[in-house]
């Protein structure tokens, strides 16, 4: 029988009148024979991982009511009702940490989170008192509003209006809850949860010896007997196993390697972590499982921009839009929004370079970066830079000299496309010439000699300064070899040269 057949095989099992059984969640049964609800799936560590990541990245960004400016602009709203409510102390009992964390999991788990509405001293919104989905029924009453039914065990049903109630939902198919995740990933899940059992009543039940021994002849019972229990003492368990095996009368002994179905066992954990993890959309390397890259990148800046844009901004938007619907009054003036930039800022020398790159263009003023990176502002470091050749009114192109007029959009998709064209013509060269220093050095200097001609060309820098840009990267590379090339292209450095050129 395979591995597979007998994951899948059902299983009879008969539970007494006070086993926990009655009292968790239905849940539904997969293929594979094993009940799977949240409670069971939970028990899967690619599931529990998953949803941890999903749930306390969101819980640990901030969480502020912002006011609109009239210039476009934004500040917090720190004196509005709300923002003590959803940024600190949603109730009595959880911090805000804790309670967008359990709201995330509900969403996770079973596909909507909801939270009643408590008007008190802060306001309509003075608490936002978690409800478990287990207990809670969404009916559409004949006038188009929501009802929510709360049926809490050992107490009474109570019904609860749509402005009474704050509901987070997944994907819908009928505008009113969202689909459980783990319904739809029972297969999955299941499979997962049968590997998982099979496995430990495989190691645990001692189905497979380590290893055989064999000698010519045949032994009495009585010998079989002593033999088997004087290895046993001998070898067995911990201690014995650093201990010499002495053999003698032509006894040998053959340990028994890992068969195609134990083979199999493994290969079937390691796809169902795989296959759970792209139900939930979290990037491998986060699950600590890197034996495959991803199409987002293999840097962890990269996965995670990538995890941050694809898996948790759209719970960022969920949250924020029910917020604006279900909590502010007046949705003109205010609105509520996740504070990501930490996430996304990547490491120091790539934080470095874009700050420099926004401050030079003007894009940003000093002190907002100081922000950023949780510095106090400084005293006169609030005004926008603007380089000089982008000053209004002045004249631009004119041969030999003065201010070129280049706008920021310009002076980056030159740059950027001349680092491009850069970073390609060295990956080709290292390929082409690799183990060959010689023609790899020959190649460098005459790609640099035409790649300056270019930059004169398309960024319109100056002779000298292309020389001497050129110079110094064609060095670079000559000095550090072929493993130079995974340094890239300077894209900041030629919009830098661009901007100072007059």
């Amino acid at each position: 029988m395979g591995l597979l057949t007998k994951l899948l095989e059902p299983r009879a099992a008969t539970f007494g009148p006070l086993e926990d059984f009655w009292y968790q969640s239905v849940g539904t049964t997969a293929t594979a024979g094993v009940t799977v609800n949240s409670q069971t799936a939970m028990a899967v560590s690619t599931v529990y991982a998953c949803v941890r990541i999903i749930s306390q990245t969101l819980a640990m960004l901030p969480l502020v009511v912002y006011r609109r400016l009239p210039d476009g602009g934004k500040v917090r709203a720190d004196g509005h009702p709300l923002y003590d409510v959803i940024h600190a102390r949603p109730n009595k009992r959880q911090s805000s940490f804790q309670f967008r964390e359990m709201l995330m999991g509900h969403a996770l788990l079973r596909g909507n989170a909801y939270a009643e509405i408590v008007p008190g001293p802060r306001g309509f919104a003075d608490q936002l008192i978690p409800l478990h989905p287990d207990h809670v029924v969404v009916r559409l009453a004949d006038d188009g509003q929501i009802m929510y039914e709360h049926r809490p065990p050992a107490r009474p049903m109570r019904i609860l209006l749509q402005d009474e109630v704050f509901h987070i939902s997944t994907l819908s198919d009928n505008g009113i809850q969202g689909l459980s995740l783990i319904a739809l990933a029972k297969e999955s899940i299941g499979l997962a949860v049968a590997a998982q059992n099979y496995g430990s009543r495989f190691f645990g039940e001692g189905q497979r010896p380590a290893g055989t021994l064999t000698m010519p002849g045949k032994l009495s019972d009585e010998g079989h007997a002593r033999l088997k229990d004087n290895w046993k003492e001998t070898y067995g368990g911990l201690k014995g196993s650093q201990n010499i095996a002495i053999l003698e009368e032509g006894l040998e002994w053959q340990a028994l390697g890992m068969s195609n179905e134990d083979a199999q066992h493994l290969e079937t954990r390691i796809f169902q972590v795989e296959e759970i993890a792209s139900w939930f959309g979290v990037p491998l390397a986060l699950l600590q499982h890197t034996e495959k890259t991803t199409s987002w990148g293999t840097g962890i800046s990269q996965l995670t921009l990538g995890f941050v844009l694809f898996t948790m901004q759209p719970w960022f938007t969920r949250w924020q839009q029910e917020i604006s619907q279900d909590l502010i009054l007046d949705k003109d003036r205010f609105f509520a929004e996740f504070v990501v930039e930490g996430l996304m800022r990547g490491d120091p020398a790539t934080r470095g370079r874009f700050y420099n790159i926004m401050v030079t263009l003007g894009v940003m003023t000093r002190n907002e970066v100081r922000s950023i990176e949780n510095l106090n502002p400084l005293p006169g470091l609030d005004e926008p830079l603007t380089p000089k050749n982008m000053q209004q009114g002045q004249a631009g192109g004119v041969p030999g000299g003065g201010g070129r007029a280049l706008t920021q959009d310009l002076s980056y998709d030159a740059a950027s496309r001349m680092a491009r064209k850069e970073s390609a013509a060295l990956k080709k060269m290292a390929e082409k010439h690799a183990g060959e220093p010689d023609a790899w050095a020959l190649a460098v200097s005459e790609f640099y000699e035409e790649y300056r001609e270019d930059l004169v060309k398309v960024c319109k820098l100056e002779p000298d300064i292309a020389r001497a840009y050129t110079k110094a990267r064609c060095r670079h590379f000559l000095d550090e070899g072929i493993s130079a090339v995974a340094d890239g292209a300077e894209t900041e450095k030629i919009v830098e040269l661009m901007l100072e050129a007059e």
